[in-house]
């Protein structure tokens, strides 16, 4: 990534409190830069904790869950000044949006939170294979209320989904420093054991870059134009099928009729006889070859989709766990 010239310029400016409007940094995005100073309300220049908290950031007028506003401004916070400035917040935003585009890959209902299966197959997506029981323990703890068996769905949000996921892959990361031969087994302490929870923290605040996601959305507008292709195809078959049956009829009825007035020249009746079945047979082979060629591509078609939505899962796994590795590069 290039350095923005929001991190190079020189300090904001005190806002409401003396009396001075707060001015944008030199090249700062205009959108971003009325979106922080909306967040910003005491007008200092430095977002706080509480501040993060009360923003619409989900996309809705819910406020965020403590501990992941805790979190963002832990990886954020570069000056250990417990707010963040317009800089941090230019990263800041630019993570919570590749988040929500993550979450909205796996909320494949579109209701707006992930229920426990979505949330399982998210993280499966990450690489980590874990069993039903511990899946169990990680919609319970993140989910927005209690998860009763045989009850509704459990309903997680796009902040505490963002959550479970960071804290999986960093305690995996602790447990794979403890794991040096690599076999799954460590032989450790309590305060081992604390250890690996409690620096996890730590490790969130050595975040930097983070991925893009165009192509992946351009990736899936492909999928979807082929499977559009595919729709066309079948239909044009089916035309192509409809019109043969058609004409196949106008040329029996026609050689029917032939046969019925052969009380006329035999010669000539029977010479009409043969074109009219020399048609049919043109007819039935050209609308074979064109079906076999039709059926060709929609084979090619349908091999092109399930190509391209294997690309587009892995693509999506990938960038995902893009996103939980970002802090290691």
């Amino acid at each position: 990534h290039s350095e923005n010239p929001a991190e190079s310029s020189p300090p904001l400016q005190r806002g409401h409190a003396d009396g001075k409007p707060l001015t944008p940094p030199p090249g700062a995005d205009p959108l971003l830069w009325e979106l922080f100073t909306k967040i910003n309300r005491s007008g200092t220049g430095h977002i706080t904790l509480a501040e993060l908290k009360q923003a619409s950031i989900k996309g809705n007028d819910e406020s965020w869950d403590l501990d992941s506003v805790k979190m963002l401004i832990n990886i954020f916070d570069k000056t250990q000044s417990g707010t963040i400035s317009y800089a941090e917040f230019m990263g800041l935003w630019k993570y919570v949006t590749d988040w929500k585009n993550c979450f909205m890959h796996f909320d494949k209902d579109r209701s707006g939170t992930l229920d426990g299966h979505e949330l399982a197959t998210a993280i499966r997506s990450f690489g980590y294979q874990l069993s039903p029981s511990i899946f169990s323990i990680i919609e319970q703890k993140y989910a927005s209320g209690p998860v009763v068996k045989n009850g509704p769905p459990a309903e997680i949000h796009i902040d505490c989904f963002m959550r479970a996921c960071v804290t999986v892959q960093t305690l995996a990361k602790g447990f794979q420093r403890l794991d040096t031969d690599q076999d799954g087994w460590v032989r450790l302490n309590f305060e081992d054991l604390l250890r690996i929870g409690l620096m996890s923290i730590e490790d969130l605040s050595k975040n930097e870059t983070f991925p893009e996601t165009t192509g992946q959305v351009d990736k899936k507008g492909e999928v979807e134009e082929m499977r559009d292709k595919l729709v066309e195809s079948q239909q044009l078959i089916d035309d192509m099928k409809a019109q043969h049956i058609k004409e196949v009829a106008h040329l029996h009825e026609q050689i029917t009729n032939i046969s019925r007035e052969l009380g006329g020249t035999m010669s000539e009746k029977t010479i009409e006889l043969a074109r009219a079945k020399a048609e049919v047979n043109k007819q039935t082979k050209e609308l074979a070859q064109a079906k076999e060629l039709q059926m060709k591509e929609l084979a090619d078609a349908k091999s092109e989709i399930a190509k391209q939505e294997r690309e587009l899962a892995t693509a999506m796994a990938n960038q995902a766990k893009e996103l939980l590795d970002a802090k290691d590069r």
